[in-house]
């Protein structure tokens, strides 16, 4: 429930995805599953592969939110919301979810 109030949130324009990543090669081996599983485009960047991807599966999203390669802004206030954690847990989605809900 709360990833598709995610989703009509940035459908509606309230909330987007931007991409963190920055070219780490520790992140190589995620960029690739992720360019497999979601099919990347013969011109499509890594920053638009991961910030599509996000919008495409929940399973993505989450993936992408607790690796740190994506952000997610609320348009109207500029309040970003990204893992801070070292270790990124569930708890970080929990705080991204109870977040939105007040959106």
């Amino acid at each position: 429930m709360n990833y598709n109030k995610f989703k009509e949130l940035v459908s509606d324009g309230k909330l987007e995805v931007g991409s963190l990543w920055n070219g780490d090669p520790r992140k190589n081996h995620i960029i690739k599953h992720f360019g497999e599983k979601h099919k990347i485009g013969f011109f499509e960047s890594i920053h638009k592969l991961c910030m599509r991807a996000a919008l495409e599966d929940e399973e993505t999203f989450n993936e992408l939110y607790r690796q740190k390669l994506i952000v997610i802004r609320n348009v109207e206030t500029n309040e970003e919301f990204r893992a801070q954690s070292a270790i990124v847990s569930s708890f970080d989605l929990d705080d991204f979810y109870e977040g939105i809900k007040k959106l």
